[in-house]
């Protein structure tokens, strides 16, 4: 419940960021609105001017996606969860469309992994009779980003196409699993630990994956 509490605070957070953003540039300045399907799910963005060449954008994206994953023999079910909150800054050094992204993104994606009760769980070539499975893969909750795109939601004119290509630095994903079983105790300890082995060597294999690939398009209007 505590590891919930917290995702739901940065996402208000970033929320906060992004109805303050728009206050602000709803006083004095253009406020542009974009929608976008991207490598992180679908989203929407809320731009401010800041100036001729500087623009402010903070957003939401959201999405889910099932595939399959291997642990030892065992093929768990995994289901990708995104939900980011960028805030960036957009540098645009022409004055035009084309622009250069800075910024961090509040990242609360995650793969919740599970396992088929039905079927034998094979760790470390042991065969065992699960009643259940749960772990999850996280990542690091503040993100950097960097990016480059075309785009400009408070630029001349009121509807405008949008394409962005950035990385997004999430460091070494963390795994943890634990699974229940009606075993006696100490065949409850030897599938903790094969587990356990099994999870450690997961974390092996995704610990370069630090790096994740945004590439988004759409398009704005301003207001």
């Amino acid at each position: 419940m505590r590891g919930m509490n917290r995702r739901g605070l940065w996402t208000w957070a970033g929320a906060v960021s992004v109805l303050g953003l728009w206050a602000s540039g709803a006083l004095a300045s253009p406020v542009g609105v974009s929608l976008k399907v991207n490598t992180l799910g679908a989203g929407a963005d809320v731009t401010v001017n800041m100036g001729t060449y500087l623009n402010a954008r903070a957003g939401f994206n959201y999405g889910q996606f099932n595939l399959l994953m291997s642990l030892d023999e065992a093929d768990l079910d995994a289901k990708l969860r995104w939900q980011t909150v960028p805030v960036l800054l957009d540098y645009h050094p022409t004055g035009g469309g084309f622009r250069i992204s800075l910024g961090g993104v509040v990242n609360n994606n995650r793969i919740d992994l599970s396992a088929d009760p039905y079927e034998p769980l094979t760790l470390q070539g042991v065969d065992y009779t699960i009643d259940r499975l749960d772990g999850r893969i996280e990542f690091q909750r503040i993100s950097p980003y960097f990016g480059i795109g075309v785009g400009n939601a408070v630029g001349g004119g009121r509807v405008h196409f949008a394409c962005d290509f950035g990385v997004m630095y999430h460091g070494s994903p963390r795994v943890r699993a634990v699974a229940e079983s009606n075993l006696p105790p100490a065949l409850q300890a030897e599938l903790d630990r094969d587990l356990q082995s099994e999870v450690d060597d997961l974390q092996d294999d995704l610990s370069g994956w630090r790096y994740y690939p945004v590439v988004s398009l759409g398009f704005s209007i301003s207001f």
